[in-house]
């Protein structure tokens, strides 16, 4: 098929970084060397649990959902305030001054053609008061107030000054509508509730975050691991290619196998590239996972992993590994937890279809 007509391969051209392109020529094809690739680039070796750590640390949706959490805390302190008692204090004081021209109140009159008498009066107020509302749905109050009244200047009253106290106890019992601990406490058990999902979301983050990092960080030991392979599977071919070379010189082989050769040698060089592709975009793919800031993002850095996978053997049934999810997802414990705050509600609404009393 070849005869002795020369063979022209197809110029294999790669964009391996920004300012580096491989072109491999026919006759070049045996000598092209493919470690030059990875030339004036930084090697960062890497283990699985530092980029965990790492991902963990910058990831942006574990942070949100970290806040979301804090945020959904303070709804229950907000909820017990309302049980929370109240103090009130209040003081005054008032001064009034007015001219008499006839006795008022015991306090003396006008001498004829002399100047009428002021009434003089002060009164000093203060209160303090405490209100609380119950768990049971009741209310009550407790006020005490006194008042000081003076008049200045001479008087026949029987206390000058004069001083008058009230205290007052109130208490009101919904014994119907809003009555019991379990209806009142219905907004702080339903806070609590979504601080509990809140959790599940920031754990079941934090475990895509992980899982996502370990299957990145697997992908690229596997495509380091294989471009290894078809490295080896270059240099097996490099050594057919010499063999044949000589074979033919020798006059015991056609030379339709030495283009044979070739062309397994390019082969192998197409495969090596598309591997050095493959490991790039994993590399790329972990980097993102690890949410690095933009100026780590425009530097070329090589990743080589530290960990190689262990083969384990895991005794587990379908049966456990079931109930083991079921006790422990995050998902179904937060759809759990929702079902549980839905009841409450429910609770609720039933209760203020009653009546009042």
């Amino acid at each position: 098929m070849f005869g002795r007509t020369s063979v022209m391969f197809l110029v294999l051209v790669i964009s391996v970084s920004p300012n580096f392109v491989i072109s491999a020529q026919p006759d070049e094809m045996s000598s092209f060397n493919v470690e030059n690739l990875l030339d004036d680039e930084s090697v960062i070796a890497i283990a699985l649990k530092e980029v965990v750590l790492q991902a963990l640390e910058h990831n942006l949706d574990i942070t949100v959902s970290k806040q979301t959490r804090d945020v959904r805390v303070t709804d229950i302190l907000f909820e017990q305030a309302k049980f929370d008692p109240t103090v009130e204090m209040s003081a005054r004081y008032d001064r009034s001054v007015a001219p008499l021209n006839r006795p008022v109140f015991g306090f003396g009159g006008v001498t004829q053609g002399g100047e009428p008498d002021n009434f003089d009066q002060n009164d000093t107020k203060a209160s303090i008061g405490l209100t609380q509302k119950l768990y049971s749905g009741g209310n009550y109050d407790m006020t005490l107030d006194t008042d000081r009244n003076s008049v200045a200047g001479q008087s026949s009253f029987l206390f000058n000054p004069s001083y008058t106290s009230n205290f007052l106890v109130n208490f009101t019992q919904p014994l119907l509508r809003d009555f019991g601990a379990n209806v009142n406490q219905t907004a702080i058990h339903i806070a609590k509730n979504s601080v509990q999902v809140e959790q599940y979301t920031f754990v079941k983050q934090v475990l895509d975050v992980i899982g996502q990092v370990e299957h990145a960080y697997w992908e690229l030991v596997f495509a380091r691991e294989n471009e290894a392979v078809f490295r080896e599977a270059l240099a097996a071919a490099k050594e057919l290619l010499a063999s044949n070379r000589a074979k033919v010189e020798a006059g015991v082989m056609a030379n339709v196998e030495v283009l044979q050769a070739k062309s397994g040698v390019a082969n192998r060089v197409e495969q090596i590239l598309v591997a050095k592709k493959t490991v790039r975009d994993q590399e790329d793919q972990l980097r993102q996972l690890i949410s690095p800031t933009e100026e780590d993002l425009r530097k070329t850095l090589v990743f080589v992993p530290l960990d190689r996978p262990v083969q384990e053997q895991d005794a587990a049934t379908l049966d456990s590994a079931v109930d083991a999810a079921l006790q422990h997802r995050p998902e179904v414990l937060q759809a759990q937890t929702n079902i549980e705050s839905s009841h409450l509600n429910t609770t609720l609404a039933k209760n203020k279809l009653l009546p009042r009393l």
